[in-house]
């Protein structure tokens, strides 16, 4: 693993190599911070109803629960 030319401790292309990843997922998997209307407004309206603070207080044992 050393010698392997696609692993290494150089910051800078662990940053560039992450930020191809984050820019591929993006386009897969559109992230609502990421989109504009009306795609924006589609996708909030379908995830706000799994956020509301009755569903967050249900959540809270299964979230604490979890290792850091």
């Amino acid at each position: 693993m050393l010698r392997d030319p696609r692993l290494t401790k150089d910051r800078r292309k662990l940053e560039a190599a992450r930020d191809k990843v984050l820019a591929e997922q993006a386009l897969e998997y559109p992230h609502l911070l990421l989109v504009d209307p009306p795609d924006h407004s589609r996708l909030w309206r379908l995830v706000s109803k799994a956020f509301t603070p009755k569903m967050i207080e249900q959540l809270r044992p299964r979230i604490q629960k979890r290792p850091a």
